[in-house]
């Protein structure tokens, strides 16, 4: 009985673990997770003799969302996080510049390195489950992506771009603050916990 408890959970953790890959949201979730337990209890049958594998049973399911909302769903979060990178990398020189009293030289390869990183980070957003469950994939993207970043910032140094160093001191104070702010409206988005409807 011991093992067959142990096995039960193992599938229901699975399960809601796929539903949060999908990002549903944990009220949804519960419900979803309430209407297995209900079958099983009354049918007596285990979760996996009665919905099969839980990956493909939350796979197949289906919730309201709102389509409409495009790019809203996941800017919200992404943007800020984008907008702290940015202001990082373009921030770092400015403190030397303001000493010397020069421009703010912005190198090819602090550019690319918030290339690399922003193109990691939207990996690790969109394919989340991809990232996690494939180390191939997740050893990839979350090695080879920082390792990339670090050697582009640190090999090519040649300016792309000078910019005063107010503008630029300007410009990165807004994303900061952007970041600051989008990243505050985020924690209680974030905190979504699997709500049973039962009570």
């Amino acid at each position: 009985m011991a093992d067959e408890t142990t096995t039960d959970r193992q599938w229901y953790d699975e399960f809601t673990l796929s539903l949060r890959y999908r990002d549903v949201p944990g009220t949804e979730i519960g419900d979803a997770v309430a209407q297995v337990e209900s079958h099983c209890s009354d049918s007596g049958e285990s979760p996996a003799a009665a919905f099969g594998d839980p990956r493909a049973y939350a796979d197949s399911l289906e919730f309201p969302r709102d389509d409409a909302a495009g790019a809203g769903h996941w800017l919200p979060v992404l943007g800020p996080i984008v907008a702290f990178l940015v202001a990082l990398q373009l921030g770092i020189p400015i403190p030397r510049a303001a000493v010397e009293g020069t421009t703010v030289p912005v190198t090819w390869g602090s550019l690319g390195a918030t290339v690399v990183i922003v193109l990691m980070m939207t990996m690790l957003w969109f394919r989340t489950r991809l990232v996690l469950e494939n180390r191939l994939v997740g050893g990839v993207t979350i090695i080879g992506g920082t390792v990339l970043a670090v050697l582009s910032a640190a090999l090519l140094r040649e300016s792309a771009f000078d910019a005063p160093v107010l503008v630029m001191t300007v410009l990165v104070v807004a994303l900061f603050a952007y970041a600051a702010v989008g990243m505050w409206r985020q924690r209680a988005t974030l905190n979504d916990p699997i709500v049973d409807p039962r009570g």
